[in-house]
């Protein structure tokens, strides 16, 4: 009895070519290959994505065709936050192209204002004046209008009377064109509100409201030490060394849950962080590091006079610093008007 052979190395599935003739081992089944971008790589391509899709909703299909949903949840929080920050800077530039027609269209009408402007003063300039011959100088504006209180623009806006109406009651003999002038020179909040008002609206305000509020303000904090540095991850992207205080105290308040910086020298340059025309608040970034000199007794030898730094996304475990993955740090917002740093947000304890 003949014995019948196997060859174990072919016993796979096989197919036939599409003339029948021989075969081929079928193929392997597809495994499905986790992604392999790192946390970084996967953070700077969600901000990419979100920027280009401006829509939130699609970052679980972002996440799903680019393989990184299966990774733990600290990890997908971490790339949602990238790609959120992307959708929030694609919406941004939008404002900031809208603000930029804005600011072209409104240049564009006081260019034409200027131009009617020197067309009325030509043509209302008695012939004297304008006589090259004659020497004399025209009367500077400013001493000819006079400007009308708080109390009498009350009334007037109450009336219905708009700005100009009040300034020509006032000074019969001046031409529209230097009550124009004069308007865009006077650097008076009243009236400067007030013409907003009436181009927001399309009508003059009827009355001034005068609003009281409460601010708190704290009388007393504890000095932590003198700040030396901070480390900002930027509106733009980069990351910024901040330093050059000159003595302003880093303190916190009663509750250690709030750090301020008072004195000091807190100016910023904005145009580094890429901030071109600035609001009155303005948010620069993320403190990652700061640094304060200051004196710890309590430490035994790792105490002393000595800078310090600590980082936001870090506590204190038995002696040693550990990361903490799923804490955010504050952002550095910029008081523009008082040069003033503040810190918001943020899961830091102190």
């Amino acid at each position: 009895m003949a014995a019948h052979q196997v060859n174990i190395t072919d016993r796979r599935k096989t197919r036939q070519n599409l003339f029948g003739f021989g075969s081929k081992p079928a193929p392997a089944p597809v495994k499905r290959r986790r992604g392999g971008l790192t946390l970084s790589e996967a953070g700077s391509a969600a901000f990419k994505a979100g920027k280009k899709s401006r829509d939130l909703s699609d970052f679980d299909l972002w996440l799903e065709r680019k393989r990184l949903d299966d990774r733990s949840d600290g990890f997908i929080d971490r790339v949602r936050d990238d790609y959120k920050r992307g959708v929030a800077r694609s919406e941004a530039d939008e404002e900031n192209k809208e603000f930029l027609k804005q600011k072209r269209e409104q240049a564009r009408e006081v260019a034409r204002d200027r131009r009617e402007q020197a067309r009325d003063e030509r043509r209302s300039a008695p012939r004297a004046e304008r006589a090259t011959s004659s020497g004399r100088a025209r009367k500077p504006e400013a001493e000819v209008i006079e400007y009308p209180d708080e109390k009498t623009l009350q009334e007037g806006f109450r009336r219905g009377l708009s700005i100009n109406d009040m300034l020509k009651r006032r000074n019969p003999g001046a031409s529209v064109a230097q009550l124009k002038a004069y308007l865009k020179r006077r650097k008076n909040p009243a009236s400067a509100s007030a013409e907003v008002f009436e181009e927001f609206h399309g009508f003059a305000p009827s009355e001034v409201v005068t609003v009281t509020k409460e601010v708190h303000h704290h009388g007393h904090l504890a000095s932590l030490g003198t700040l030396v540095q901070l480390d900002v991850f930027g509106v733009d992207e980069r990351g910024h060394k901040v330093t050059g205080f000159k003595g302003a105290i880093l303190a916190c308040n009663e509750t250690r849950d709030q750090l301020f910086i008072e004195g000091g020298d807190q100016r910023m340059d904005l145009k580094s962080f890429g901030i071109k025309t600035a609001h009155e608040m303005e948010t620069l970034g993320q403190v990652t590091n700061i640094g304060y000199k200051t004196n710890k007794t309590h430490l035994g030898d790792e105490g002393g006079e000595a800078v310090y730094v600590h980082r936001f996304r870090a506590t204190n475990q038995n002696g040693k610093h550990v990361v903490v993955k799923m804490t955010r740090e504050p952002d550095l917002i910029y008081d523009v008007r008082n040069e003033q740093l503040l810190f918001s947000g943020g899961s830091y304890e102190i």
